[in-house]
């Protein structure tokens, strides 16, 4: 694990070139653990990181351990460094999923059709502009349901209606108005269902394309008019 020579005799030697790997920033973390536990008699669950010899950078965990007499303690170390990384990975795919989402406007949602909760990504409590209000799942139901244009409402109850008795899942769009003032077009995905009850879906902000369609609609009124008074 650490890559060091096994020792014929020296412990002490080895204790010490052990230090020597210890990441800077964790060494006195370490000593000073290392140190409760001697005075305490209270193991301690550690995780830090090594240098090898090689210069190669290892995560290790190491358990609370035991003690076996008055000056020996029994431990064990573990290398997790494919498990941090993998754990690193995978934060960084969800960084660069909620970065893409607030981007494009997105938002991914699961609807359990029988609780009628919903768990939101953090794409879709920035559309809501309401990302730092720590809505549980019932209560971001709720809101979202509040938040949906009055003259839209009847529709997207009818569709969650549908989908929650035929399993047919049909895109909707429709407004909201956010606690701002600012009013959005939403559409929804098709979605998935997940299981029985739980259905994966996403939401995406149509604002600009409803407002260029306005717009090219309104363009072609005016030439239909021109034409007609031609």
């Amino acid at each position: 694990m650490f890559e060091l020579p096994v020792p014929e005799h020296a412990v002490k030697e080895s204790f010490d070139a052990f230090f020597d790997l210890i990441h800077p920033e964790d060494l006195d973390t370490i000593k000073y653990v290392l140190n409760e536990v001697s005075e305490t008699r209270l193991g301690k669950d550690l995780l830090f990181r090594i240098y090898t010899p090689t210069g190669k950078l290892k995560w290790i965990r190491s358990n609370n351990g035991k003690f076996l007499s008055a000056t020996r303690r029994l431990t064990s170390l573990q290398d997790i460094t494919l498990d941090v990384e993998k754990t690193r990975m995978l934060e960084q795919q969800k960084e660069m999923i909620e970065i893409g989402e607030q981007v494009t406007g997105l938002g991914t949602f699961i609807w359990n059709v029988e609780t009628r909760e919903m768990t939101a990504s953090s794409g879709l409590y920035h559309l809501f502009g309401c990302e730092d209000r720590g809505y549980d799942s019932k209560l971001f139901m709720d809101k979202f349901l509040e938040m949906i244009h009055p003259d839209d409402l009847e529709a997207v109850e009818s569709n969650m209606k549908q989908i929650s008795e035929e399993k047919n899942l049909k895109p909707i769009e429709f407004r909201i108005r956010k606690d701002c003032g600012k009013e959005l077009w939403l559409r929804t995905s098709p979605g998935k269902f997940l299981n029985d009850k739980e259905i994966l879906g996403t939401l995406q902000d149509v604002s600009e394309d409803k407002r260029k369609a306005n717009q090219l609609e309104r363009q072609a009124g005016m030439i239909r008019v021109g034409e007609l008074t031609a």
